[in-house]
């Protein structure tokens, strides 16, 4: 079959053309066709594939099969029809900035750092570069501004075709691996060169702004975060909107902000001191009035404890204080919003079995929870008899112990 001539290698921007259909075989997604020419750009080298139609027909997928493209769509067109295919222009641009973005921090990543891109992914929303050498918050910072010259420097970005042997001879940024037949070139003097079979703008000036806006250990490199054109401004304008709205909150200006949330840190760090001390002075008081209310089986007392508004945390800070006054099995029930929470506890040298407990209180709460012989916990789903279900589990505790 003759080669598909690749129209978006060398005109990027072109997002309608007239082709003729060479084949057009039945498949599991409908029918494969492939055209002698074609704008539309398949999935590969970390980009998305444009999103398009034929004659009107939705393009389900594309496929690259070396000299041509094969498009699923899910209506058969006669071999030799003439068709027009079309590409969401939105989307196309948007990969061509981004993709140029990469290039240009890739290359000079390489020029300033040594680092070798080892990985590229596109999203619909965000792009991830990986590099093979951790990168420090200098360094990414140098990069930005290094990357953004190269966007208003306006330099323009070519695209060549070249053979297997002619690339042997080329000192690339990168060269892929394993690749045959014609070969494409990226440049970007003075920024970058390399194999690349994506989408890209004509000249660095419509990338028009590149943001790293986070990174992160990866594989004993580094990964990066990285927003261009349109996808910048949008992140630029959430996060405006979000510090805006927070200042706005504290009633103050937009610089004063981290100084304000320190300080909310450091009540908030207080208040949970404070709340800690008195949750403790409420659990010794409580403690000791469930003590001295408790039944005595066999030398042991048995402290059932049924309360709303009790989370786990409570229950197990409870029973910790009863267990560490005296020798006791605590059975400790508590419904928080739309959950019964059950902690069962015994102190050390108790011998009756938590894990007996659990099982009672699973069964009769048709709950789930498990644990040791000396702990275990549990919770349900709420229902507005659960204190009655607790009365009842309290009672078969008691004739277990004896």
């Amino acid at each position: 079959m003759k080669a598909s001539e690749r129209l978006y290698y060398s005109q990027s921007s072109l997002f309608e053309v007239e082709a003729n259909v060479i084949s057009c075989e039945r498949s599991e997604d409908g029918f494969d066709v492939v055209l002698d020419r074609t704008v539309f750009a398949p999935e590969g080298g970390g980009q998305p594939s444009d999103e398009g139609s034929i004659d009107g027909y939705k393009v389900i997928k594309a496929t690259d099969c070396v000299d041509y493209i094969v498009y699923s769509i899910d209506t058969e067109i006669v071999v030799g029809t003439r068709v027009r295919m079309s590409i969401d222009h939105n989307r196309r641009l948007d990969h061509c900035r981004q993709h140029t973005g990469e290039h240009i921090v890739s290359g000079l990543a390489c020029a300033l750092f040594g680092a070798k891109n080892v990985g590229f992914h596109m999203s619909d929303d965000y792009m991830t570069l990986d590099f093979d050498m951790p990168l420090d918050s200098k360094q990414l910072r140098l990069l930005e501004d290094k990357a953004n010259e190269a966007v208003w420097a306006d330099i323009p970005v070519t695209s060549t075709i070249v053979s297997a042997e002619e690339l042997e001879s080329m000192e690339l940024r990168k060269k892929s691996d394993g690749l045959k037949g014609e070969l494409r070139i990226i440049t970007i003097d003075s920024v970058d060169s390399c194999t690349c079979c994506g989408t890209h703008v004509e000249s660095t000036a419509k990338v028009g702004i590149i943001r790293i806006v986070d990174s992160m250990n990866h594989r004993g490199g580094t990964r990066l975060w990285v927003l261009c054109a349109g996808r910048a401004l949008d992140d630029y304008r959430l996060k405006h909107n979000a510090l805006i709205a927070v200042a706005k909150g504290f009633s103050t200006s937009w610089e004063n902000v981290p100084g304000c949330v320190d300080e909310l840190k450091r009540e908030l760090s207080t208040q949970r001191y404070e709340n800690k001390l008195t949750a403790n002075r409420l659990c010794s008081y409580i403690a000791s009035e469930l003590l001295s209310a408790a039944s005595v089986h066999k030398g042991v007392k048995l402290v059932c404890y049924a309360e709303d508004g009790s989370d786990m945390a409570k229950l197990k800070l409870l029973g910790e204080e009863l267990c560490r006054r005296e020798r006791c099995v605590c059975a400790l029930i508590g419904r928080r919003d739309e959950a019964v929470n059950y902690q069962f506890i015994r102190s050390d040298d108790v011998k009756q079995s938590m894990r007996d407990l659990i099982q009672a209180a699973n069964m009769i709460f048709s709950g789930k929870g498990g644990g040791r012989d000396d702990r275990a916990q549990g919770s349900a789903k709420y229902s507005e008899s659960w204190k009655e279900t607790a009365g009842q589990l309290f009672d078969y505790i008691k004739r277990v112990m004896g």
